[in-house]
C-alpha cells in the first residue's frame, strides 16, 4: 500500500520516464518471457513471442507516452487480431 502511495504522487513525466525504462527490460528479456509465458499457459512459443510479450511492450509504451504529456487528449484504438 505504501508503495502505490508514494508512486501515485510522483509526477505524470516521472511515471512515464519509469514505464519507458520498465519496458526497456521486457525487451532486453523478452524471449525470457516469452518461454515463461509459454511455460504457463501451453501456448506456441513463437506465439507466446510475438504476441504477447511484443504486445505487453507496445502497451507499456504507449502508456509511458501518454504520461508525458498530461495536457493532450489521447485515443487510444486497440485492435486485437
Amino acid at each position: 500500500y505504501e508503495f502505490l502511495l508514494s508512486f501515485l504522487l510522483i509526477i505524470f513525466k516521472a511515471r512515464g520516464q519509469i514505464l519507458q525504462k520498465f519496458a526497456d527490460l521486457i525487451e532486453e528479456n523478452e524471449d525470457e518471457l516469452a518461454y515463461l509465458e509459454t511455460l504457463d499457459n501451453g501456448k506456441p512459443l513463437i506465439m507466446s513471442k510475438y504476441v504477447d510479450v511484443r504486445h505487453s511492450l507496445k502497451h507499456v509504451r504507449v502508456t509511458a507516452g501518454m504520461m508525458g504529456d498530461i495536457n493532450r487528449n489521447y485515443i487510444y484504438i486497440y485492435y486485437h487480431v
